[in-house]
């Protein structure tokens, strides 16, 4: 008996670190003004989380999305990192797109990624997320925006930092 509970504290310590749920208020806060900018043109929230990542590796997230349907896709990395970097695949791993902001030293750059997304039909898309920041480990921000199916259609404007 005393050899089992050994064993299952043993794997218990040895579990992978959790991949959602960090914090980092300043993050967080500006995912929150863009959300909030398409929020209020009618847009629904579908998924929003907070992701722990490592520089450089990505970060994947598989979604359901609708044929027809208009999506906004939000990445917000930390403002010191270097580059962020988003890719879209369909079901069938083809890749559709590839979105990336990147600073050089002495540039200022944005570190959030807005993409709008109309897919052609139905089906598992996988968008992975990555920044570099000095090899270390961060939080970041991903938030899926829908269409509401009961509303026709939006008319919108894209996010412009400053702008309400």
């Amino acid at each position: 008996m005393l050899l089992l509970v050994s064993s299952s504290v043993f794997a218990q310590k040895r579990a992978p670190e959790q991949l959602v749920g960090c914090m980092d208020p300043a993050i967080r806060a500006q995912a929150d003004t863009i959300k909030q900018h398409y929020l209020k043109q009618g847009f629904i929230v579908f998924r929003d989380a907070m992701i722990n990542m490592e520089s450089m590796s990505p970060f994947p997230v598989v979604v359901q999305l609708a044929k027809g349907h208009l999506y906004q896709i939000i990445f917000v990395g930390p403002k010191a990192a270097t580059n962020h970097k988003m890719v879209v695949y369909d079901g069938n791993d083809n890749k559709l797109k590839e979105a990336a902001n990147f600073r050089k030293h002495d540039q200022a750059s944005t570190n959030y990624i807005v993409y709008e997304f109309l897919p052609d039909h139905t089906d598992n898309y996988l968008f992975t997320f990555m920044s570099r920041w000095k090899n270390k480990e961060f939080c970041g921000s991903v938030c899926i925006l829908a269409t509401d199916k009961g509303k026709e259609k939006i008319q919108y404007t894209p996010y412009v930092p400053g702008n309400p």
